[in-house]
């Protein structure tokens, strides 16, 4: 599951979710949270007087804060030195002034919202180094279906984006919207919550008990197993291979690739096995589990729980 523990210490103790008002003007009490946007391009005068009146104002009322930072910024021009210099500033001109003065009503910095033709990595990984470990950073991510599922699963769960809490929007959230720990982003739902204008329903907790090991090579059996799955409504979490150990918490059922499982993958499900765990193989098993069902056999014999 997200890792919500810095986050929740600001929400009000009924709450666990995220209900974030993305929006101008007083937020419909329906929501727990506000994002509030302080522009911290080159040119900007960092004056976020009135961004910060308006949070105090809304944390007087019980909110609490998730702060946007808007570099406006191309990676291609950003480790230009000046520029670089000019960002370093605007982050440490923030922690000092706006964070670490309101971090008990923060729910974390959302430093950016990209689509799936423009994440910059490198520009990521520059910003989240200014920032503490314990620092809840969030990335915006709109999957307009350009490109393959397979692709944006790849993205999202890459080790570049570990540290980063997803706010998801589109295709592949709105098909399978258990299948990545996520908030949902504008009309895109979530069981753990949104970041929206109007009041938006979260989906009910689904305790999972079907995980599928994303494959390291795009493949029509990832497509058809997906399409399967919708079909049959079966709510299940997408895991790479160098999280299965850490992922299996709870789960019955891992759904494999077995011409894509790298040998660490077949380690770390073998230990799966041995916790009692059932392995399902998508396509001819070259591997050896010993406990192992057919995807077929699996969709057989499978009753989700309701």
């Amino acid at each position: 599951m997200l890792d919500c523990t810095p986050i929740k210490s600001g929400l009000p103790k009924q709450s666990s979710s995220f209900l974030i008002y993305d929006g101008e003007g007083i937020p419909d009490p329906t929501f727990n949270s506000v994002c509030i946007t302080l522009k911290a391009d080159p040119k900007s005068s960092l004056d976020w007087t009135d961004q910060k009146k308006r949070a105090e104002a809304l944390i007087e009322k019980g909110f609490v804060i998730l702060w946007e930072l808007d570099f406006g910024l191309r990676e291609e021009i950003f480790f230009d030195e000046l520029i670089y210099k000019t960002v370093e500033f605007s982050l440490t001109y923030f922690i000092d002034t706006i964070l670490t003065p309101h971090i008990s009503q923060t729910i974390g910095v959302l430093l950016m919202r990209v689509n799936e033709n423009a994440i910059p990595f490198e520009m990521l990984r520059a910003i989240n180094a200014f920032f503490p470990d314990s620092s809840s950073l969030f990335l915006a991510y709109e999957d307009s279906g350009v490109i393959p599922l397979f692709d944006v699963f790849k993205t999202l769960c890459s080790e570049d984006l570990e540290h980063f809490q997803l706010i998801l929007k589109g295709r592949g959230v709105d098909r399978f919207p258990y299948a990545l720990p996520c908030l949902g982003w504008g009309r895109s739902l979530s069981p753990l919550g949104n970041l929206c204008s109007i009041p938006t329903p979260l989906l009910p907790v689904k305790p999972l008990r079907v995980a599928m090991v994303l494959p390291s090579l795009p493949t029509p059996l990832f497509d058809e197993a997906l399409e399967i799955l919708e079909e049959r409504q079966i709510s299940f979490l997408i895991v790479p291979q160098h999280k299965i150990t850490t992922s299996w918490e709870g789960i019955d059922y891992f759904i494999t690739f077995p011409a894509f499982l790298s040998r660490q993958g077949y380690r770390k499900l073998l230990g799966f096995c041995a916790a009692g765990g059932v392995v399902i193989s998508m396509g001819e098993n070259e591997w050896d589990f010993p406990n192992v069902l057919s995807f077929d056999e699996f969709l057989r014999s499978y009753k989700e729980s309701r």
